[in-house]
């Protein structure tokens, strides 16, 4: 039996034979399935798949679509089964019976043989040519987005492998190569691919034509150059031809570089990742401090890596950093163990490592036990002043730090329910101990979230909220980067104080400017002030930073904003349309899309992206546009009001 979701939907059992399903819902209730190796929550499936039905009439739809499922898949014979504990449903089964799991597998091994596998099973997107309803196409797209990024980064590592008889290697690679450019002619990750293949076996003219295609291709889709590691590559052709094909394209950087992988939980209880992950934030926000002795990428790039099994080798060449730091966290009852491990990127040989016990409430110690070894392994003459300056608690309440760390595990679920459960998380932090500063910022992020998505229950009353919250940041968190990027940032978004809250977030660069989470801030800000070039520049660095951080997304929409203001609309539009291609529900990426378009005489996109933007926030008037964004500038916010009435925003 062996089911395939990656290029379309198909079933056939061992024997070979095509199998079906009765009902379209049942087939794509069998991909859901496939897609969450931990389960389906029912009620989720009932909402999705039969909204337009009662609840009663809906879970009677799941049960049959269930049941059709078994029949027709399911069997101790098959080794396929579902599995239901009466609230969740599973399908269980071997990585080699379903081309997603499978596939996933294959691209977390290090052997270039098992990546070649894994380059044949992406046929193509996750049920690629079958039309999906609104509500469904929803759930898959955040499937298909990663899928199809996972791919982009299997194809250039593929293409980075060197070594003898990698023909069948090569061959997997320019097979996936064609086949994303199929999908995608912008994947500038499969261009560069296909350059390295040539360029290896001396095709010179082949190379040339490749980046010559990506460039006009780049150019009419979305008015952009190719980006600088693709115009690297042709460079000098005849001397990257016979150099190491692991060499990277990125800049390099003069600090030592560092990524903080997230650290395994074994820990019995895997409720308690969010503990593990409070490590790492920790450890991470404590090299941050040695900014003149080292460059830490962010966070969001290096939670990239969770869950999977990945190489320091291929992290280096990713985040383009020379060291990673790996580790492991094991709580019991109050007893806590750290171990770490320092290796470097280049040779994948193993600088330092070492374990660190104590109590709980001994965390903060431990960390910076952490982070002292890390930083005198790789900077063996650092000042003791330096050290001394870095060492410090953020608070002596330990419950404190631990509602802190399970807030931020709520924060980056997303949701509304998680941000509401990241809220109150907060405030318990801060009424265990009301002088720790980084819960503040948290909170003001949960606020400012809240507020953009039509979640929050009493504006007047948040607004008052925020402001206390800015005043006790600034009383108590001046040497908190977090706590005042937050704060600045919630000024200006909340408040509408968009000089003193650009003033705080310049303290904040100023104590970790290499923050990209900061950057990303204080670009918004500078937009909103009418300072659009600035704000690209700090967009720049900030993907630079972090160059494969989640929040991505919203990187690219800061650059669409920043275009837009600038009055730049090609460039608006295509950093607006890059952004949706990580995050299709994106709402002020799909703003930007509808305005720009509609400026541009593009009536057909800006209606497309109007109607989308309409499902997402109903509320939306002309009249009401500064509410959802807090431009300075009157002529900005009329040239964005006047875009979106062009596209047909009613008054």
């Amino acid at each position: 039996m062996h089911i395939r979701i990656l290029g379309g939907m198909e079933i056939r059992s061992s024997a070979g034979e095509t199998l079906r399903l009765p009902t379209r819902k049942a087939s794509l209730a069998l991909a859901a399935l496939v897609l969450a190796p931990k389960g389906v929550p029912r009620q989720r499936l009932c909402d999705a798949f039969w909204a337009d039905r009662g609840d009663a009439q809906a879970r009677s739809s799941l049960r049959q679509a269930l049941a059709a499922i078994r029949r027709v898949v399911a069997s101790e014979e098959t080794g396929i089964l579902i599995e239901s504990d009466g609230e969740t449903v599973r399908l269980a089964a071997r990585p080699e019976d379903v081309d997603v799991r499978f596939f996933d597998h294959l691209a977390e091994r290090s052997d270039p043989l098992h990546l070649a596998k894994a380059a044949d099973c992406y046929q193509g997107d996750i049920l690629a040519g079958i039309g999906l309803p609104g509500a469904l196409d929803q759930w898959f797209a955040p499937h298909r987005r990663s899928y199809r990024h996972k791919a982009l980064l299997l194809v250039e590592r593929l293409s980075l492998l060197s070594g003898p008889d990698l023909k069948a290697v090569e061959a997997g690679c320019q097979a996936l190569a064609e086949r994303l450019l199929s999908i995608d002619p912008t994947a500038e990750e499969a261009h560069r691919a296909l350059i390295r293949l040539h360029q290896r076996h001396g095709r010179m003219n082949a190379a040339l034509r490749q980046f010559q295609f990506c460039k006009e291709t780049l150019q009419r889709a979305l008015g952009v150059e190719p980006e600088g590691r693709t115009r690297e590559l042709m460079a000098s052709p005849r001397q990257i031809a016979v150099a190491s094909a692991t060499t990277d394209v990125s800049p390099p950087r003069e600090l030592p570089s560092i990524a903080v992988l997230p650290f395994q939980n074994l820990t019995a209880e895997p409720d308690q990742d969010y503990f593990a992950d409070g490590v790492v934030d920790d450890i991470i926000n404590g090299l941050s401090r040695y900014r003149s002795l080292l460059f830490v990428i962010a966070r969001n790039s290096s939670f990239t890596y969770k869950g999977r099994a990945v190489d320091a080798k291929q992290v280096g060449r990713e985040l383009n950093v020379r060291y990673v730091l790996e580790g492991s966290v094991r709580r019991s009852g109050s007893r806590l163990r750290i171990g770490g491990q320092l290796i470097d990127a280049t040779t994948a040989l193993q600088i330092w490592s070492d374990r660190f016990e104590g109590e709980v409430a001994d965390i903060f110690a431990l960390q910076d036990r952490i982070a002292e070894s890390v930083v005198g392994a790789l900077v063996p003459r650092v000042r003791e002043a330096e050290m001394n300056r870095a060492r410090r608690a953020p608070t002596e309440s330990i419950d404190a730090h631990l509602a802190y760390m399970q807030a931020m595990g709520f924060f980056h679920t997303w949701s509304r329910d998680g941000l509401d459960r990241a809220l109150q998380l907060s405030y318990r932090a801060i009424d265990l101990d009301p002088n720790y500063a980084t819960p503040y910022g948290l909170a003001l992020g949960c606020l400012f979230l809240r507020r953009t998505a039509g979640w929050g229950a009493d504006p007047a009353q948040e607004f008052a909220e925020a402001r206390r919250l800015c005043e006790r940041v600034y009383e108590i968190g001046r040497d908190n980067f977090l706590s005042l990027g937050s704060a600045g940032f919630a000024l200006a978004g909340l408040l509408g104080e968009h000089e003193r809250g650009a003033a705080l977030i310049d303290e904040s660069l100023v104590l970790n400017p290499n923050a990209s989470a900061t950057l990303m801030q204080s670009s918004f800000v500078r937009t909103w002030m009418g300072q659009p070039d600035l704000a690209i520049r700090q967009l720049q660095r900030a993907m630079l930073n972090s160059p494969v951080d989640v929040l991505m997304f919203s990187m690219h929409t800061g650059m669409a904003l920043a275009h837009f203001v600038a009055e730049r609309d090609d460039e608006a539009y295509a950093w607006a349309e890059k952004a949706l291609q990580r995050n299709p529900i994106a709402g002020p990426a799909i703003r930007v899309a509808a305005a720009s378009a509609a400026l541009l005489g593009r009536p057909l996109d800006a209606t497309k992206y109007l109607s989308l933007l309409r499902q997402l926030d109903p509320g939306l008037r002309v009249a009401n546009i500064g509410n959802r964004i807090p431009l300075r500038r009157p002529e900005d916010l009329e040239r964005l009001a006047n875009g979106l009435r062009k596209a047909g925003l009613p008054e």
